[in-house]
């Protein structure tokens, strides 16, 4: 057992042999056991300190003058929940998200550290991991690859000395998703940092996205395992049967749970399939839930309820080696529980971690001081409409254009362009309006379809793997006025129209994290949605698909600061042809 001495042990088996009283016993419950997929009724459970000492029909025993009786009247108790892929980075100062994961049940988070990879330091993700200490919810990280589309972002990779001072945290459980493309291109931080991870007994998390036959072959030598974006059945299948952990999603930027249904038609093994979230912004955690959400939408499409409890609980916990302290209801294991009255659908009425018990009803029974989280922001120069402009000599010119094609994906097309007064020209009737990439050391633009923008602008510093501002629009001015209102910020999300601003979520922190509330952040990323689709974008979820332009992560054309760039093949392109 993990972090805990020798007389710490000796005192829980007291308890245990009922020698000495537990702090709390609940009792008269029906346990949900994810080890042998099985529901004992009547059962109690004994809790001492933040361990779980024991768990039988009759601990009176154990009962003492300070022991807490709780009678669960034969409702549920089920583990604590884990996502075991997800950014919970963006957005949210971390007290605002982690009490509202407690809410729902989940007392476990693996997050990716991804999002901080590039906007700062490693000195600012451990000042992120050290605001989530204390707290309801124990949050483990990932190490970034550090793999980027941006020559500015790639300057700011720290030396393997400073990741390797990441990796060594005890809450650091391995490297995050590695994308399998650079990954085969032989990425040079990937392989310095793969004998490390391999001789710390770490995990090494992949990003398998469209990856599949001699490829996926390849990939999987090196280590990697697990892989969160199969989005189909076979997918699945392909990844489990090379031993693979498959993590499913159901989140804001992917729903694919109906690809694992066909499991309930069969009889095999899902002891590799996890359930996770990989994002779930603010405003849908409000409107659906967290990882009762997810389980819950498992249940739905035909999946044993106990079966489902599993893939969130004993499931991740032992793919990142947390099964010794994490992931089910015995002695030895964290007192991560939650109460429920059915088990065909989750809802949390109680919930306890660490052995306190935290919340009730739905509301919290602690507040905790907002923890100090300070990470410089975005710097630079203010911006000119002109600056946004692409110029040309030419009266005509052949231009490559990122086409978006999904929410996500995207692909290029050629076409002619007209120019004007010595500027390529858009074309809204056509839906091809402006899109601009600035960084703190330069501005690159370019043009996209597939919006469906037909005024204003739209920007945001929450881009993936980089640090900048993306920003889209049918107007110059309408553009710089976004885009200097968010350097204004040191971070956001705006949306400006008239050479105003109509929308703004402020992101200070990092260029990615807001001192609001998590209910303001919330109801203003859903009013910018909102707003972005009024000015006519198409995209289901306009934030996401926006910042996701930087990616190296979404075939197949994004941007960056040395020119398009091609994901299937990794060459950069020049968006003039001719």
């Amino acid at each position: 057992m993990l972090s805990m001495k020798k007389e710490e042990l000796f005192k829980l088996m007291e308890v245990s042999k009922g020698k000495e009283p537990a702090d709390l016993i609940l009792r008269n419950g029906k346990i949900v056991n994810v080890y042998t997929r099985e529901i004992l009724s009547g059962y109690s459970v004994a809790v001492k300190g933040k361990w779980i000492v024991a768990v039988d029909r009759d601990l009176s025993s154990m009962i003492g003058p300070s022991t807490k009786c709780l009678d669960l009247e034969g409702k549920y108790l089920v583990p604590g929940f884990i996502d075991g892929h997800a950014h919970i980075l963006p957005y949210c100062h971390p007290d605002e998200i982690l009490k509202e994961a407690v809410k729902r049940g989940v007392t476990s988070i693996v997050t990716e550290l991804l999002d901080l990879s590039f906007k700062a330091g490693i000195e600012s993700m451990i000042k992120y991991l050290r605001a989530t200490k204390g707290g309801f919810v124990k949050v483990f990280a990932l190490v970034p690859p550090f793999i980027t589309l941006s020559e500015s972002a790639r300057k700011r990779t720290p030396d393997l000395k400073e990741i390797l001072r990441l990796l060594k945290r005890e809450e650091v459980l391995g490297m995050g998703e590695s994308f399998w493309q650079e990954v085969l291109r032989e990425h040079p931080v990937f392989y310095s940092l793969l004998p490390h991870v391999s001789k710390m007994k770490k995990t090494l998390e992949g990003h398998a996205a469209g990856c599949r036959g001699d490829k996926l072959q390849a990939y999987v030598l090196t280590g990697v395992s697990s892989c969160h974006e199969p989005v189909t059945y076979e997918e699945i299948l392909e990844r489990l049967r090379l031993g693979l952990y498959a993590m499913v999603r159901e989140g804001s930027v992917r729903s694919d749970l109906s690809s694992i249904s066909p499991f309930t038609k069969s009889y095999l093994d899902t002891r590799r399939v996890i359930l996770v979230s990989d994002f779930i912004s603010p405003d849908d955690i409000l409107e659906k839930g967290y990882m009762d959400y997810v389980v819950n939408r498992a249940i739905e499409i035909g999946i044993d309820p106990l079966t489902a409890i599993q893939m969130v609980t004993l499931n991740p916990a032992t793919h990142f080696r947390l099964d010794d302290r994490l992931g089910a209801i015995a002695p030895g294991k964290y007192a991560d529980l939650f109460v429920t009255s059915k088990i065909e659908r989750i809802d949390p009425e109680i919930v306890i971690s660490c052995g306190k018990l935290v919340v009730k009803e739905g509301e919290l029974l602690f507040r905790l001081k907002r923890r100090p989280l300070n990470i410089e922001g975005l710097k630079r120069q203010k911006v000119s409409p002109k600056e946004l402009l692409i110029k040309s000599e030419k009266p005509a010119l052949r231009v490559r254009i990122i086409n978006h094609i999904t929410d996500l994906v995207t692909e290029e097309i050629v076409k002619e362009m007209e120019v004007l007064n010595g500027y390529l020209k858009p074309d809204p009737e056509k839906d091809i309006i402006r899109l601009s990439f600035v960084t703190e050391e330069g501005v690159y633009n370019y043009f996209i379809r597939g919006t469906g923008m037909r005024e204003g602008a739209f920007a945001t510093s929450s881009v993936w793997e980089a640090k900048g501002i993306l920003a889209v629009g049918v107007d110059t001015d309408d553009m710089a006025c976004a885009i200097n209102r968010i350097i204004e910020l040191g971070g956001g999300i705006v949306l400006a129209k008239n050479k105003g601003i109509v929308e703004e979520l402020p992101l200070p922190i990092g260029s990615l994290i807001s001192n609001l509330p998590f209910n303001e952040v919330a109801e203003r990323l859903k009013s910018i949605n909102r707003s972005a689709k009024e000015m006519g974008i198409r995209w289901k979820k306009p934030v996401i698909s926006l910042e996701a332009l930087s990616t190296p992560a979404i075939p197949f054309l994004r941007v960056s600061d040395r020119g398009l760039v091609n994901l299937k093949t990794g060459t950069v392109m020049s968006p003039l042809l001719d």
